[in-house]
This record gives structure tokens, C-alpha cells and sequence, in this order.
């Protein structure tokens, strides 16, 4: 189900958003990129979430599924009531308790089916690439305006995470240290030695750790477009190492199931 907050043509995040942080742009690109979508693009954007958004309602709201609450509810109600029946007394126990097991084996099936089929729709490859798509935007620190609750499979309330929360990954320069110029640093301090993700003047750092593979193979973390820094290479930002690393586990495991 969705609220009329759901049905708000205004993106999480438009193009002017992310285009803010050059960083965060080359990232959701990449994200596009494998995913075989331009999140780039309001228009295509707006029309995918609307069109996701009808088919992962369509499926939480079917038929078997009102079919298999039904069952559920006569399959409780029918050991309660039956004694009542008049014509129903005197029957042996298996006569008057029996038949709720068949009902409540049905009516739970059909509920999993169309559970299943939900899942299925709010795990729709496009709308796990957006799903990334805000989580690197957090981690770049930029602004979210809504998460709609039908994107992350949140019920009406707003309440928890959701069936398919917003992923997070390590926030950008959190690994780069680069307050004061020197490498390694984890950043600017707190009050009470707590260490801050960005400048406490509001500055945003320069440098975002990559993950880049070596010529023997193996995988370094270093500095990317940041003073005194780094490769400035081919490699992946951060977050985007870290998604291309789930979503390969995830289709190994839906490949699997």
C-alpha cells in the first residue's frame, strides 16, 4: 500500500542534486552503469519509480492475497464457532477441529505466495541500483528530500527499516584522512576525542578513498582527488566497491534460491 506522500512526483534526489558533488555524480553513473539505467536523468527516473511503484503495489495487494487473510480468519474462527452450530454437535472432534487445518495451511501458502511476489517487485534490479544510488548520496553527505515508505517496503506507519532499507556504506573521506594534510588521519576531533565525519567548519574533504586492483591482483585503498593525494587512476569510489561487492553476493544467493 501506498501513502498519497508515495505518489509525490518530487525525486529523492534529482540530477542538480547530484551533480553538486562531482564525487557522488561519477559514482551513480558507475552504479547506472551496471545496472543498465541512467539515474542521471529525472524523466526516466520519475517514470520508473512510478511504474515500480503501481507494479510492487499490484503485487502486495492480489487477490490470493485477500483469498489467504480469508482463510486465515475462518481457519481461527472455525474451532471457536463450530461448537455453536446445532447441527454440529455431537460430532466427533475431528469433525469439529479438523477442518481448520486445511484452512489454515491454505490461507498461509497463499499469504507466502503473494508475499513472495511483493519481495520479488520491491527487489526489481532498478530499484535496488536507485536504493544505492541514495545510500552513496548519504555517504557523500548530500541532502535526501523523502524516501518514499513503497521504496524501502516500509508499512503506512513509517515505522523500521523497511523490507529493503536504504543501504549504507562508508562515508566519503571517513577512510581518506585528510584533515591537516596528513595521510592516515581519520579527521577533525570532537569535544570528548570523538572523531568527526566531515570539517566542523561544514567543508566537505576533498579526498575519497578508492578501491583500485593492483597489477598482481590485489586490492589498495588510497586517496582520490584530494591535495597532496593519491592516485587519481581508474578505480572506484568507495561506495560503489562496496555495492558491486553486495550485488554480486545478492545475485549469487537469488541464483542459488
Amino acid at each position: 500500500m501506498s501513502t498519497p506522500a508515495d505518489r509525490t512526483p518530487l525525486l529523492p534526489l534529482s540530477r542538480a542534486t547530484l551533480a553538486s558533488d562531482p564525487r557522488l555524480l561519477a559514482a551513480v553513473r558507475e552504479i547506472g552503469v551496471r545496472r543498465g539505467f541512467d539515474y542521471t536523468d529525472d524523466a526516466a527516473t520519475t517514470a520508473l519509480l512510478e511504474e515500480r511503484r503501481k507494479a510492487v503495489h499490484r503485487a502486495g495487494t492480489s487477490a490470493p492475497g485477500w483469498i489467504g487473510a480469508l482463510l486465515i480468519v475462518a481457519g481461527v474462527l472455525w474451532p471457536l464457532f463450530s461448537p455453536m452450530v446445532p447441527a454440529m454437535s455431537g460430532r466427533p472432534p475431528a469433525l469439529l477441529f479438523g477442518p481448520a487445518v486445511p484452512l489454515l495451511a491454505l490461507g498461509s501458502w497463499l499469504w507466502v505466495l503473494v508475499r513472495r511476489r511483493w519481495k520479488r517487485q520491491l527487489l526489481h534490479p532498478l530499484l535496488a541500483g536507485y536504493r544505492e544510488v541514495i545510500g552513496c548520496a548519504r555517504a557523500h553527505g548530500v541532502p535526501v528530500t523523502h524516501i518514499p515508505d513503497w521504496l524501502v517496503g516500509r508499512t503506512q506507519s513509517g515505522s523500521g527499516k523497511g523490507a529493503a532499507p536504504i543501504p549504507s556504506y562508508p562515508e566519503a573521506g571517513a577512510r581518506s584522512g585528510v584533515a591537516g594534510g596528513r595521510s592516515g588521519a581519520a579527521g577533525p576531533r570532537r569535544r570528548g576525542g570523538r572523531r568527526a565525519p566531515w570539517p566542523t567548519n561544514g567543508a566537505r574533504p576533498a579526498a575519497l578513498a578508492v578501491v583500485t586492483e593492483g597489477a598482481g591482483g590485489g586490492v589498495r585503498t588510497g586517496a582520490r582527488g584530494g591535495a597532496g593525494g593519491g592516485s587519481t587512476g581508474a578505480g572506484n569510489v568507495a561506495c560503489v566497491a562496496e555495492v558491486a561487492r553486495r550485488g554480486d553476493r545478492a545475485s549469487d544467493g537469488m541464483k542459488t534460491a
